[in-house]
């Protein structure tokens, strides 16, 4: 006898932090946005109403095969689809998150509006450290 899926119920994640609340999150929000990006699931511009105008089905699709290429690519992840849904949607709204480049190697990166302007993906602010050490 197949024991029944347990599906979790309860209200869609809300909570923009969730993505940058750590130097590792960041890096997966930024692997999971860049491959949304690549794949066309983000709109060329902002998008005020976002989700109210934004799904369709070819965004859903192209958003499903963004999400399995992230898992593919974090064996770790730790973003769930509604997660991906939410990102997807607060990147196109861009008023608490926003995509941009790493200053160092021009790398996407995803921010939040509390986040000073100059910032560095994982693995530069990781070289700058190393660096840092070691002139000292």
């Amino acid at each position: 006898m197949e024991t029944p899926l347990v599906r979790h119920r309860g209200k869609s994640p809300q909570q923009t932090n969730f993505f940058v609340r750590s130097p590792q999150m960041r890096q997966e929000t930024a692997v999971l946005a860049s491959v949304c990006y690549l794949l066309g699931v983000m709109p060329s511009s902002m998008v005020s109403d976002a989700q109210r105008s934004m799904p369709g089905m070819q965004r859903g699709e192209a958003l499903c095969e963004a999400f399995e290429t992230y898992l593919r690519l974090v064996p770790t992840a730790r973003i769930s689809f509604e997660h991906a849904v939410f990102l997807v949607v607060a990147l196109a709204r861009g008023d608490e998150l926003h995509a941009g480049p790493c200053a160092d190697c021009t790398g996407l990166i995803v921010l939040d509006r509390y986040t000073p302007a100059i910032r560095r993906c994982l693995a530069c602010e990781e070289d700058l450290q190393g660096r840092l050490v070691l002139e000292s």
